[in-house]
């Protein structure tokens, strides 16, 4: 009989045991990290008053001198756009604040460094860098200031990498991170960073951006040298680069790939070009608001590049529809079959601040040996130089109530890229055999 008690009594012990100790391991790492670990403030001058927080830390570089600190570039991002009105100021846990300077940005991975003589800021140790990818579920834990409520710590699982031609991204799995905590590390049980809080993608799942990104920014800003007094041109021709090279090497990685090829209705063509697309499908039917049935096929990328508040770019698009209106009068479905054709759903809307009209070019086209309309359309973006978003739309002709339209949309490339990528795709648009 005591036997039998003594086991049970064990087992809820076992139960209670576990989360004790991760409860205290998340507020021994919280203790030790938050010396570290900052809020980001980016002030408008003028009024003096917040314009966006987040989070940062300080961490320790190989033959660094001055310490440095390392937050998301959607953080500060406002700083970049107007140098003159706005500056980016630090507070720590205990109220201590001071101004920070601008080292470095990689707005392909969401990365910012800075840095500050400040002896409040200079002063204590700062968070080592780990070298290791944890275990799939090991614990990890996030630090950050969620809603300007103060710091906080979260605890959650190593769940795996996202890997694709155009980034890398961690999962955190567990309790969810909140506006606020973005460009917080996120460390493993010994304290060392293994990730930098970046974005929310659903309930418990959120990303961060790997450390070895932070780790080739910093390699990278000092081997070019730090412009610490750059302009708002200056950032943002470094940001159209930078856009410009991380577009250019994921869309002539894709140039390289032999897609998988799927049919709808009798036209092949390419489903899915690597695991960064995402692919989904619906339909219409013909009735009162529609002269055909429809089928479609839309295929995208979860890939978009921040570069200011209510401005992302980078994203691929493409979209492949059939129509049937057998049933319907010639002039009803050559009219929406003509409106959809022209309809430039699949392109992101931007606001003209920050965007040109498109301009067009239109004519005939022969593919697949058929006739086609065709529109090649372009955008540039106003404030950061070189860069463009291209919109294409083809439609086929000479099949009374009866047709196909595909439609291509690529953010923030250069033109002559874009224009090789759409040959790339369309070249796998074929009649199946």
């Amino acid at each position: 009989m005591m036997l039998k008690l003594i086991l049970p009594l064990l087992v809820i012990l076992t139960l209670y045991a576990f989360p004790a100790r991760a409860e205290d391991r998340a507020s021994a790492l919280f203790k030790s990290s938050i010396p570290s670990v900052f809020q980001i403030a980016v002030v408008d001058k003028r009024s003096q008053e917040k314009d966006s927080i987040g989070t940062g830390f300080k961490f320790v570089a190989d033959g660094e001198k001055q310490p440095l600190l390392g937050t998301n570039y959607h953080v500060i991002s406002d700083f970049t756009r107007d140098t003159v009105n706005y500056e980016i100021q630090y507070r720590t846990e205990d109220g201590r604040s001071g101004l920070l300077e601008l080292v470095a940005i990689d707005v392909a991975h969401d990365l910012a460094i800075l840095t500050s003589k400040d002896e409040s800021f200079v002063s204590g140790q700062g968070l080592l860098l780990s070298e290791d990818t944890p275990a799939k579920g090991q614990n990890i834990f996030a630090i950050g200031n969620p809603h300007d409520k103060g710091m906080m710590v979260v605890d959650g699982s190593y769940s795996g990498m996202i890997n694709n031609a155009f980034y890398t991204h961690i999962i955190f799995s567990g309790a969810s991170l909140n506006p606020g905590m973005s460009g917080g590390p996120t460390v493993d049980e010994s304290g060392k960073v293994i990730g930098i809080n970046v974005a929310i993608a659903a309930n418990d799942i959120n990303y961060l951006v790997p450390v070895s990104a932070l780790r080739s920014l910093f390699e990278k800003s000092r081997q070019e040298g730090r412009a610490l007094d750059r302009t708002s041109h200056e950032w943002r021709k470094l940001i159209a680069a930078q856009v410009l090279a991380r577009q250019s090497t994921g869309v002539e990685a894709l140039l390289k790939v032999v897609p998988e090829v799927a049919d709808l209705k009798g036209l092949s063509f390419p489903k899915k070009l690597d695991n960064s697309f995402k692919c989904w499908g619906g339909g219409n039917k013909q009735g009162q608001k529609v002269n055909f049935d429809e089928a479609w096929v839309v295929c995208h990328q979860e890939n978009d590049i921040y570069l200011k508040a209510g401005l992302d770019t980078g994203r691929i698009r493409y979209a492949l529809s059939h129509t049937d209106g057998a049933s319907a009068s010639r002039l009803g479905y050559d009219y929406d079959y003509s409106h959809d054709y022209g309809s430039s759903w699949l392109v992101e809307d931007k606001d003209e601040v920050d965007v040109s009209a498109f301009t067009c070019e239109s004519g005939f086209t022969q593919h697949a040996g058929e006739n086609w309309k065709s529109a090649l359309c372009t955008r540039r973006y106003k404030g950061y130089p070189g860069l463009f978003d291209v919109y294409f739309s083809s439609a086929l002709l000479g099949h009374p109530r009866k047709g196909y339209y595909y439609k291509v949309s690529l953010e923030g490339v250069d033109q002559e890229l874009a224009r090789l990528f759409l040959g790339k795709l369309t070249e796998k648009i074929t009649w199946k055999k």
